[in-house]
C-alpha cells in the first residue's frame, strides 16, 4: 500500500498486504484448445467505513482481511472446414470471500463484501492472413446480490492488425 493523504495518519503501510496465488493450464488436442487460469487473492486493508477511516478504542488503525478468487474456462474449437478459423466459449467467475475484522474479539464476518460475478461468452473468429485477425464475441455478466440485475451484456466486432 502507498502512503496518500486520505490515510496520511497511518505511519507504517507496510502491514497492509497483499498475496496472491494463480495458475493457469492449457491442453490441446487436434483442433480443440482448452485453457483456464485461477488466482487467488488475500490481503489487510484498513477498516474505512464510506466517509473516514475507522479506529479502534487505542487509536489503533482497524483492519480487515479480505480474500476473493477468479477463474475462468475457455474451450476453443478451430474449424477444420474452414481455415483459420475457430469457435469459442468462455465461463468466468469472481467470488468475494467472508471479510473478517482483525480487531473484533468476537470474530465477525462481513459477508459478502462485494457482489460476486459470473460471465458466459461466445467468440467467432476469422485470420485473414497472419497480421489479420477479426473476432465476432458476445458476452453475458450476472452480478449477485442486486436489487435489480442489469442487463449486462455486450457484442464486441474487434478487427487486429499485427505489425
Amino acid at each position: 500500500m502507498q502512503q496518500d493523504s486520505i490515510y496520511s495518519y497511518y505511519d507504517d503501510l507496510t502491514s497492509f498486504t497483499q498475496a496472491v496465488i494463480g495458475t493457469d493450464l492449457i491442453l490441446a488436442y487436434s483442433y480443440f484448445e482448452l485453457s483456464g487460469e485461477f488466482f487467488y487473492s488475500l490481503w489487510n486493508v484498513p477498516h474505512y467505513d464510506g466517509t473516514d477511516f475507522v479506529r479502534d478504542y487505542y487509536g489503533r488503525a482497524r483492519e480487515f482481511s479480505l480474500s476473493n478468487y477468479t477463474a475462468y474456462l475457455d474451450l476453443k474449437y478451430e474449424l477444420p472446414f474452414i481455415s483459420g478459423s475457430y469457435v469459442a466459449v468462455r465461463y468466468d467467475i469472481l467470488r468475494f470471500l467472508d471479510a473478517k475484522d482483525l480487531n473484533d474479539i468476537n470474530g465477525v464476518n462481513y459477508n459478502p463484501w462485494d457482489n460476486n460475478v459470473t460471465r458466459y461468452s461466445l467468440a467467432f473468429g476469422y485470420k485473414f492472413a497472419e497480421p489479420v485477425l477479426l473476432k465476432l464475441s458476445y458476452m453475458d455478466q450476472k452480478t449477485e446480490n442486486l436489487d435489480k440485475d442489469p442487463e449486462d451484456y455486450v457484442y464486441r466486432a474487434i478487427l487486429t492488425i499485427a505489425f
